[in-house]
């Protein structure tokens, strides 16, 4: 009977006109008479053509190959329909942007410029486009853009500058969009930034810097963007790890620093709430902050390959993360008592370790390292040299990257570290001058000794005049009665030697 019920339900769908599909599917309100579809050769005119985005789609994209080297109107304003979303320049030539090249293009809300050779942007280039949602400018030749350039477009979601070698001048924001929420800025010979870079993006989410020439990453510069999620800083010249500018980053999912072969100092200090991804490969860091888990409790992935970590000390008490992926592989590890009790901690913490010891590399389960003979001791004085060791060195971190932002302190803090230096190399001079000195005293006063007692001079003395002790009998006289025995103490001695010891 449940199936007679099925089947006549279904009958009675069909026979409405609606799909299985659609009376699965959540209830749709009433739309609106369907327009006809337009074909793409219909749907634009010269100097354009246009494709659909997928088959599935009646919207279409729109080719155009234009040459715009003046402010004059090249050709009559663009004839577009209203299903065409995006419009590519790519194989034009477009040395300057103005506006009245864009006639015509107004419900356009994706543009793509790329390789056009675009020198330079007129203020109000993209005013007459209201729905522009996403405009992409890669591989030109643009050295800056007007920072009130997209001040009119509201709903501009994303722009990509790559691959422009943009110059970033200190007090002028780089982008004046305030509705921006993905800005990439990759690959530009950008060497600072600096507190207004990015003052007006209060919305923005994911910020692309990587392939620049950053040195530093000042707190302030971070500061205006409370909302961004992504942060990618890879293949830069980073000198120690950001960390005052990741404190203004409450909400700060990922953060990538792959490829900065310059930092010193440990991978730290870290105040991230929500951090789930960390990446710092090949960044030649040595030490990783002990408190590192326990300032980021949401950390999921740790990405620490091609380093030069000799011990790894992630074993905290206070640290509650539950890491899916560890991976610290390619660095000197040493099999010692902090990476045993890492290896006992990440049993419980760590899903998939990736993570060589020894010489030659092995992996960490294969090692046996809980077989180690170390004591408690061991290991709290391994995390409190850790601790002082990391402390030490987020001072001179600190100090180092503040200085970025300010030439006087960056100053004084390489100065301290080369008078500490200094003092160091000289306090170790002194030592080995005093332990030469001292070896030299020691073999005087041997020499002294030497000729003092046992030279030929002072054995003479010491015999009476007669450097040479007889060890045999003389047998030149045999006739002579030689006593035998000791000699007797009341003989007369003849020039104050003994007749035994003249024989």
């Amino acid at each position: 009977m449940r199936a007679l019920a099925a089947a006549l339900a279904v009958a009675a769908l069909a026979a409405a006109g609606v799909t299985g599909a659609e009376a699965l599917s959540y209830w749709r309100p009433p739309t609106t008479p369907t327009t006809t579809t337009v074909r793409p050769e219909e749907a634009c005119h010269l100097p354009c053509r246009c494709l659909r985005l997928s088959r599935w789609t009646p919207r279409m994209r729109a080719h155009c190959l234009v040459v715009w080297d003046s402010d004059r109107r090249p050709h009559p304003p663009f004839q577009l329909d209203s299903s065409v979303d995006e419009v590519d320049f790519v194989r034009s030539r477009i040395h300057k942007l103005y506006a009245v090249h864009l006639e015509g293009l107004e419900r356009v809300k994706v543009m793509h410029m790329n390789g056009v050779g675009l020198a330079s942007i007129t203020t109000n280039a993209f005013d007459q486009l209201p729905d522009l949602w996403s405009v992409s400018l890669e591989r030109n030749r643009l050295s800056s853009v007007p920072p009130f350039v997209f001040v009119r477009n509201r709903r501009l979601h994303y722009l990509s500058l790559r691959r422009n070698m943009l110059t970033v001048h200190p007090g002028e924001p780089l982008v004046g969009a305030s509705s921006l929420e993905v800005l990439d800025v990759s690959e530009c010979g950008i060497d600072a930034v600096y507190d207004a870079t990015f003052r007006p993006l209060r919305k923005l989410r994911q910020l692309h810097l990587e392939g620049n020439l950053l040195r530093a990453l000042p707190a302030g510069s971070t500061a205006p963007m409370p909302q961004l999620v992504r942060l990618f800083l890879q293949r830069n010249n980073l000198i120690f790890f950001p960390g005052d500018a990741i404190k203004n980053l409450p909400q700060l999912l990922e953060l990538r620093l792959d490829g900065n072969r310059l930092m010193q100092g440990p991978l730290g200090p870290l105040q991230a709430p929500k951090l789930q991804r960390l990446s710092a490969a090949d960044c030649a860091l040595q030490s990783v902050q002990p408190n590192l888990l326990a300032a980021a409790p949401e950390l999921r992935y740790l990405d620490l390959q091609a380093n030069r970590l000799r011990t790894l000390w992630l074993a905290n008490e206070s640290a509650e993360a539950h890491l899916v992926l560890l991976d610290v592989e390619r660095n000197p590890l040493e099999c010692d008592c902090a990476l045993r009790d890492t290896w006992n901690w990440a049993e419980e913490h760590v899903d998939e370790a990736n993570v060589y010891c020894g010489e030659p590399p092995r992996p960490w389960q294969d090692v046996q390292l809980h077989k180690l003979d170390c004591d408690k001791t061991a290991g709290q004085t391994a995390s409190t040299v850790s601790s002082i060791l990391g402390a030490t060195t987020i001072g001179t971190s600190s100090g180092a990257t503040a200085g970025a932002s300010d030439g006087a302190t960056a100053g004084a803090s390489t100065g301290g570290s080369e008078a500490g230096a200094a003092a160091l190399w000289a306090s170790l001079s002194l030592l080995a001058v005093l332990a030469a000195v001292g070896g030299a005293l020691l073999f005087v006063y041997r020499h002294e000794v030497l000729a003092r007692y046992f030279s030929p001079e002072a054995r003479a003395a010491a015999s009476g005049g007669n450097d040479v002790l007889p060890l045999e009998r003389n047998h030149t006289n045999a006739t002579d009665d030689v006593p035998i025995g000791l000699p007797d103490i009341g003989q007369p001695h003849e020039g104050g030697v003994a007749p035994w010891l003249r024989q």
